[in-house]
């Protein structure tokens, strides 16, 4: 299996509405949930709001492009939904799935920066599969 990235950059625990954020950015999210709904495929319940805009798939397993092409698709602060909403949270959330490689995951000092000035923090999320050998035996043995 190829490393699979996926990165997105995401506002939470706002107090307006999923609406109200995507006015004030001025960008369509890739999905928004409330409080309380329901997590898909399971019986969990969300325990915040979020708007969360996703990068595009055919933006490559870099965490840098996708980064990247998420922060040039936000303005250039978050004044205007402070002032809707003083308290959210933001993040730069990336998942990675790997099974044997372990790719590099580097952000040029351009993001950081920029992250640092919208307030966001960088949660990386890193999820080793089972390799197909694995998988077939039953699970992960040692020898």
């Amino acid at each position: 299996m190829t490393p699979e990235l996926r990165v997105s950059f995401v506002i939470s625990n706002f107090r307006c509405s999923a609406s109200e954020v995507t006015a004030v950015l001025g960008i369509e999210p890739s999905t928004t949930w409330l409080a309380g709904d329901i997590v898909p495929g399971t019986v969990m319940r969300r325990k915040r709001n979020a708007w969360v805009l996703e990068a595009h798939e055919d933006r490559g397993t870099s965490l840098e492009s996708q980064a990247s092409w998420l922060l040039s698709k936000l303005p250039a602060t978050l004044q205007e939904l402070r002032r809707r909403s003083v308290d959210f949270d933001t993040k730069l959330s990336c998942a990675l799935y790997v099974v044997d490689e372990r790719p590099a995951l580097i952000l040029e000092a351009r993001s950081i920066q920029r992250l640092a000035e919208l307030g966001a923090c960088l949660d990386i999320d890193l999820y080793v599969l089972p390799s197909d050998e694995e998988q077939e035996a039953g699970g992960p043995h040692d020898e």
